[in-house]
């Protein structure tokens, strides 16, 4: 059995997409035996409505505090599925033979698998702007990876409790985090070359988003993974070609007790990589760009989240099986 899981939170209209999206691959693949698992985050819209309506069997609300490791490790504890489909909620599946990625027994021909996104991007009143690739530029292949996609990734469910899910202390980078600790054990998944779906969302790199993320704390969890995953070989390519300028803030930083001026070389290192950014967009992407960094830095130093604490609702509870003939 396939569990598909969608977690949310006033998803709207993007979850209805997503729902009526999953229903249309389980319609395409003639599924025989499926769950449906909705995980909502207190919702104050109507996430839940919709989820009733598109026949969810499970759905649980959770209150308190909330992230998506909490999510997704409460929805795999209750799927009966051997096989975990996490999306989120503002995800529009692409429907796919599932066969490239399943047995003759229904079962993951891979660790794990993710696929490529496009993204649809809106302004903060969610006014249509553009599509563009998410995960890729041109080609897509086939490829190995260590790193899974949050926003839409396939898990047999007996690799998920082995590694015991997500961490619930992360409210950001989880996904990341559960990729590098199974690839420590020499866990790989694949990411198939085929567009798995649409994620509808502001681009992270619009203005009121990227402060949002400033003042939200978002950036204390990069720091955090730094630490936790300095000394995995599989995170520190990743670490090199992303986050590269707060390598060398920190050797700036260190450069200054001889001389105050090397820390020019990371005003230049953050010139650079922004300078895309710098031809269409305001030179406020600079002082972002800054702030992060040091906001990393310091988190990688100081940055020690306890426990949340957080209740669940079970609204829909039962088992619906649907036979496609």
């Amino acid at each position: 059995m396939i569990s598909f899981i969608i977690i949310g939170q006033n998803e709207s209209w993007r979850l209805d997409k997503c729902l009526k999206a999953i229903h249309l691959q389980i319609e395409f693949n003639r599924l025989v035996e499926y769950e449906l698992i909705y995980i909502d985050s207190d919702s104050s819209d109507n996430s839940i409505e919709i989820a009733k309506d598109h026949q969810a069997n499970k759905i649980f609300k959770i209150s308190g505090s909330m992230n998506a490791a909490i999510a997704r490790n409460l929805a795999a504890k209750a799927a009966s599925g051997e096989v975990l489909f996490f999306m989120d909620g503002d995800i529009e599946l692409k429907p796919f033979d599932l066969k490239i990625i399943l047995n003759a027994d229904s079962r993951l021909k891979f660790s794990y698998v993710v696929g490529f996104l496009d993204d649809v991007n809106y302004t903060q009143d969610w006014k249509y702007v553009s599509q563009t690739p998410r995960s890729y530029k041109t080609v897509i292949n086939d490829q190995k990876v260590t790193t899974v996609g949050g926003g839409i990734f396939i898990i047999e469910k007996e690799t998920w409790n082995h590694f015991k899910g997500m961490n619930v202390r992360l409210k950001r980078t989880q996904d990341r985090d559960l990729s590098l600790r199974m690839a420590k054990n020499g866990i790989k998944g694949i990411r198939k070359a085929e567009v798995f779906g649409l994620h509808h969302t502001i681009p992270y790199k619009d203005s009121k988003r990227m402060w949002e993320m400033i003042f939200n704390g978002s950036f204390n969890y990069k720091g955090l993974m730094i630490r936790r995953h300095l000394l995995n070989p599989s995170f520190f390519p990743k670490l090199i070609r992303e986050e590269w300028t707060i390598i060398i803030l920190i050797h700036s930083f260190g450069l200054m007790f001889f001389n105050p001026l090397y820390i020019l070389f990371y005003f230049m290192a953050v010139l650079i990589k922004t300078r895309k950014q710098l031809l269409t967009k305001s030179a406020q992407v600079v002082s972002h760009r800054i702030l992060q960094d040091i906001i990393v830095f310091f988190s990688i130093l100081f940055f020690f989240p306890g426990r949340p604490k957080f209740e669940t609702d079970q609204i829909v509870f039962f088992l619906m099986i649907y036979i496609v003939i």
